[in-house]
């Protein structure tokens, strides 16, 4: 179903201000974590909060992507393939398949390169810390709340991979859209 094209502009235009400001907030909370993390990082109080903020950070920008490629979709813009189609409107998806498969489905959507979500070692660190947000936010028992070393290693280097995916997409579109408009735009 197609909507009117003023409509998906003004409703892509308030997602995209909605990305935006959930990305300047959640970074904000991020950082403040870090700056008080930067002399002990063993502080099990603040690597469970970092590993929290992260994946609420990543959940986030998860939703906002997801939500601004079905605005353009909707719009009669991008047409999908069934099983695209379905994804975009199941909103209870398994978390790493909802990440993965939405990165994939906005680099096609808005036409800008691919990033790698095979199994290599950054995406491989991806689902451990899942695990580790999951254990911190469902315990069973007490030393389901410490994170070991290694754990906090593998987050670390999952939550970076992730950011930088997610950051490498934003600019690709903003690249992509604002040479496009570039071009468009009469010379006077």
């Amino acid at each position: 179903m197609t909507t009117d094209l003023h409509t998906a502009c003004d409703d892509f235009d308030k997602a995209l201000e909605n990305l935006l400001s959930m990305n300047s907030i959640l970074r904000e909370d991020l950082d403040a974590l870090l700056d008080v993390f930067k002399d002990d990082h063993s502080n099990q109080v603040l690597r469970r909060n970092l590993v929290r903020a992260s994946w609420a950070y990543v959940e986030a920008i998860t939703y906002a992507l997801k939500h601004m490629t079905s605005i353009i979709v909707d719009a009669g813009a991008y047409e999908l393939e069934p099983r695209q189609a379905e994804f975009l409107e199941d909103e209870r998806t398994d978390t790493l398949k909802n990440v993965k498969e939405t990165i994939k489905l906005v680099a096609k959507v808005f036409k800008v390169p691919e990033r790698d979500l095979g199994g290599g070692t950054d995406w491989c660190n991806v689902k451990p810390t899942l695990k580790i947000r999951d254990r911190l936010v469902h315990p069973k028992s007490a030393e389901e709340l410490r994170i070991e070393d290694s754990e906090w290693e593998a987050h670390k280097n999952g939550f970076v991979w992730l950011v930088r995916a997610f950051d490498g997409l934003l600019s690709d579109i903003n690249d992509q859209y604002s040479q496009r408009q570039c071009k468009d735009t009469p010379k006077a």
